[in-house]
């Protein structure tokens, strides 16, 4: 999937700045999401959360209000993590980090004017993230420039071809050869390198033990508001809001291993070793014409990984044991569901590879298959017990990112089996299940 829109976040209190930005951008030609494009019937929660997945620019207008409310903070974390963050000041002000990672434009008192610097200095980042698209008759232009002398030639090998047959090989052979230049500098211009993989995975709430925790969490952290579960307004250490409400209400919350409700001790063990050394396994292998089928929603068959890596919260290469990051434990009452998340770098050097996927034009030309691994155990841990909730294990989504790209793949959209060890694997070709 294409993303074309623009997201702007932004403090109700600003809705009149953000309607001026949003007719300014409109002006500019590009499409932009608000909140106010909510369609009537449509639950909140759900499409902000799709608007902000499908855009390709989030703009962030920072105020001292925006500054307190989680649900602007959480849209900008979302951005921020999707590398399309686009922010602007609208009062002078100190944007806390890590939202000050990259410098925010000023548009305090702007009235709209498009020459305004604040603007342009925004549109510019906009471009950056979101380049205007090329016209068709462009394109075919551009394209007519490069290929005319291959037409050129064509046309003649036509009218020639019952007097110049073996000059029409030799011309088809040359072709050929062009091609497989061409495709050589595509591969060597678009190298790949080190993978960063965040990946979203469902706890079956059947599992043994899950119901104890989740009423833990009930008791440790929600209240009574109104006859309904909320979360309690200060949240322990260790423990952050994942979502948040419109209306600033908090729905969902991650918790950290350093949190006293991270589950470990005797009573959780075998669910904090499933959570601290259950990983993914990654196997691509280059599409091959021969056993291939040739439709790419298919589901891709079996065969020998020309790449492949593990990635997990416990870092099974060590990659990241410079700057080591923490998994979370997200919780959402409303679902009773448990998610584990993580992110993971793997390090090319560490990569197991026969050189056929060794570009980006290699690997958007693959089959990829995500296995849940059920090798590492912690120490005098329950072997049977940890791999019996690795089995509940099911992915939601994993983001890829390489090379300047970044690539979300959901589970709904590859195709699901179970191994032998009765372990979830999911394969998908890269043009088909990748949204960009």
């Amino acid at each position: 999937m294409t993303h074309r829109n623009i997201f702007i976040s932004f403090k109700t209190e600003e809705r009149s700045v953000a309607a001026r930005l949003k007719d300014a951008l409109a002006n500019a030609g590009y499409a932009v999401w608000w909140q106010e494009s909510i369609q009537c019937g449509r639950e909140w929660h759900g499409a902000i959360d799709d608007a902000l997945a499908d855009a390709a620019c989030v703009v962030v207008l920072w105020s001292k209000a925006a500054m307190r409310s989680p649900w602007v903070r959480h849209e900008a974390s979302q951005a921020i993590a999707r590398g399309c963050y686009a922010p602007a000041r609208l009062e002078p002000m100190t944007i806390e980090s890590p939202y000050d990672r990259l410098q925010a434009t000023d548009l305090d008192s702007w009235d709209g004017d498009p020459s305004h610097p604040g603007f342009v200095r925004l549109l510019a980042r906009v471009r950056e993230l979101l380049p205007p698209p090329v016209p068709t008759a462009t394109l075919i232009l551009r394209f007519l420039n490069r290929s005319k002398w291959t037409i050129a030639s064509f046309v003649f090998a036509v009218a020639a071809v019952s007097l110049l047959i073996g000059l029409t090989i030799a011309l088809s052979n040359q072709l050929k050869t062009q091609q497989q230049i061409a495709s050589d500098v595509r591969r060597t211009l678009q190298p790949l390198d080190d993978m960063e993989v965040t990946a979203f995975i469902l706890i079956n709430p059947g599992t043994d033990g899950v119901a104890d925790l989740v009423a833990e969490l009930r008791r440790e952290l929600g209240e009574s508001r109104d006859g309904a579960f909320s979360f309690k307004r200060d949240l322990p250490l260790g423990v952050r809001p994942a979502i948040t409400g419109q209306d600033g209400s908090v729905r969902a919350v991650a918790i950290v291993p350093v949190s006293s409700l991270w589950p470990k001790g005797p009573t959780y063990h075998w669910l904090s070793g499933t959570l601290n050394f259950t990983g993914l396994s990654l196997a691509i292998r280059r599409r091959d014409p021969a056993v291939d089928p040739d439709a790419p929603s298919s589901s891709p068959p079996p065969g020998a990984a020309d790449l492949s890596f593990d990635v997990g919260p416990y870092d099974p290469d060590g990659s990241d044991r410079a700057e080591p990051r923490e998994p979370s434990l997200q919780w959402e009452p409303s679902k009773d569901t448990l998610t584990l998340q993580f992110t993971d770098r793997a390090a090319k050097r560490f990569w197991t590879s026969t050189g056929k996927v060794s570009s980006v034009p290699d690997l958007e030309d693959s089959a990829i298959t995500v296995r849940v691994d059920n090798t590492m155990f912690p120490s005098g841990g329950d072997r049977s017990a940890i791999s019996k909730a690795r089995a509940d294990l099911e992915l939601s989504t994993i983001f890829l990112r390489y090379s300047g790209r970044n690539v979300m793949m959901r589970a709904s959209a590859m195709h699901a089996f179970k191994t032998g060890e009765g372990l979830r694997e999911y394969r998908a070709y890269m043009s088909t299940a990748a949204q960009r």
